[in-house]
């Protein structure tokens, strides 16, 4: 978890790992990183990764991206409209990263048996920064869209994260697997589902591992009575007096151990255990404290009676019943799509501060925006130069010359234009349009800062790198 505005993308590399299909009925594990897990009611959740399943008795293997924003959803999988997928296969090595860059967030994913780089995409939804908290590598039962709610998990090989960074608003990496944290940072182990922990294989440094347990699957049936929520969302939901449910990666979002001592009414009540954050701090600064929860507005979801709306708060920091924080669990939902993930918040989000159009040029930064976490660690920034807002950067790596356009945002440098997105191109010569489409900037500035940098202007307007001597 990083300090307020700081959190910028997340890195991961791992093996992917062989699952056994034990039975004919489906089982999941889907490994990824992602950045902003501790997602707010404005903002969205992030991720790359590859997805080891059982279907039918038959193992397959996926790379897949995914993000949600409240009241909305990319689904993952193999869905030309929405996502993209490609095979990979077990022991190949996955290099992921998700990088805020201002706009939007950007995916990169990489197989080293392929040799390449399966895709580097644009997010649907805009990101604007937004990320202030958390970045995450996660090895998890994914919540698809089955009448259970949560998928059985797989049996699956030990999964080794060789590498599990974050990096900070100016670029410099943070190990999530290190104890020893930056000023500011924390780092928090979660549970790949209730009570099987995700152990760090050593807590000074990386690799993590995390390991199948037999049995830690959560089975949520639906029992006769009046449950909670609609069948087939998130954690809990469907279930009659659930100990524990959650919408998502926010830790805030879990309540657990819940005690009922009000159940079948027009109001179930109960206490259990959540992340509680005051007002103004950081969700890293967070504690866990006994909860007051209040279920009610009792009808039919999905044509079954259950609670429709629940809301927690914390009696012992002056948090009362507030009937405007409850938040409707009975919504509709479409067997076979992912969940979109519900928000539900006590506490005021403070309004970004005004972002600085300034930042350092520094070519270390530029290249690891260009290739980050070392995805091409032959590749070196030789050309760069910085005006005002703007800062275009030009060097060689494996895939030849790449030239790539930065603006500064909240005092930090965001590539809004490189040599994956059909403006900018990686060849023996790197070239790079001087008036992107749907871009900010006179091709007069670009032009002017590649002629700051060294670079030429030819007859049709690209800046060019030569060739390398």
């Amino acid at each position: 978890m990083a300090p307020k505005k700081n959190l910028w993308g997340a890195f991961g590399k791992w093996t992917v790992p062989t699952v056994t299909c034990t039975s004919k009925n489906p089982s999941y594990l889907a490994i990824w990183v992602g950045i902003g897990g501790d997602h707010k009611p404005q903002d969205t959740l992030y991720q790359t990764g590859t997805r080891s399943n059982c279907n039918d008795g038959v193992p397959t293997y996926t790379a897949f991206d995914e993000e949600f924003k409240p009241g909305n959803n990319k689904p993952a999988g193999c869905q030309k409209t929405h996502g993209h997928c490609y095979s990979v296969k077990p022991k190949d090595v996955i290099a992921a990263d998700v990088v805020d860059e201002g706009g939007y967030a950007r995916y990169k994913i990489s197989d080293s048996r392929a040799n390449k780089l399966l895709w580097s995409s644009t997010s649907i939804f805009g990101s604007g920064l937004q990320h202030s908290y958390t970045a995450e590598c996660v090895a998890e039962d994914p919540i698809l869209g089955v009448p259970a709610g949560v998928t059985p998990l797989a049996e699956f090989t030990p999964v080794r994260f060789a590498s599990c960074r974050s990096s900070d608003a100016h670029g410099r990496l943070v190990s999530m697997a290190s104890t020893a944290q930056p000023n500011g940072w924390s780092r928090r182990i979660l549970t790949i589902q209730p009570g099987v922990p995700v152990p760090l294989a050593n807590t000074q440094a990386n690799p993590l591992i995390v390991v199948w347990n037999p049995g830690s699957e959560s089975a949520l049936g639906s029992p006769a009575g009046q449950s909670f929520g609609a069948v087939g969302t998130p954690i809990g939901y469907g279930k009659v007096e659930p100990a524990n449910f959650s919408w998502g990666g926010d830790p805030t979002s879990l309540l657990s151990n819940i005690a009922w001592s009000l159940w079948g009414g027009p109001v179930a009540q109960g206490q259990g255990i959540s992340d509680y954050v005051a007002d103004g701090q950081d969700v890293a600064g967070g504690s866990q404290e006994t909860a007051t929860v209040v279920a009610m507005d009792p009808g039919l979801c999905q044509g079954k009676p259950a609670y429709q709306k629940v809301e927690w708060y914390f009696p012992q920091h002056g948090q009362s019943f507030d009937a405007s924080q409850l938040v409707d669990i009975c919504v509709p939902f479409n067997a076979g799509a992912p969940v979109a993930i519900p928000t539900m918040t006590t506490t005021t989000t403070a309004s970004a501060p005004a972002q600085t159009m300034t930042a350092a040029c520094d070519p270390a930064v530029f290249a690891n925006l260009m290739f980050p976490d070392a995805s091409d660690p032959s590749f070196a920034v030789k050309f760069y130069a910085c005006q005002g807002e703007w800062a275009l950067s030009a060097g060689y790596g494996s895939a030849g010359a790449s030239v790539s356009l930065f603006q500064a945002q909240g005092g930090r440098w965001a590539r809004i234009s490189g040599p994956d997105d059909g403006y900018c191109l990686a060849a023996a010569v790197g070239q790079c349009h001087s008036s992107p489409p749907n871009l900010p900037v006179a091709s007069t500035t670009v032009i002017g800062l590649a002629q700051a940098a060294g670079l030429t202007v030819d007859s049709s307007g690209n800046v060019v790198t030569p060739a390398p001597s």
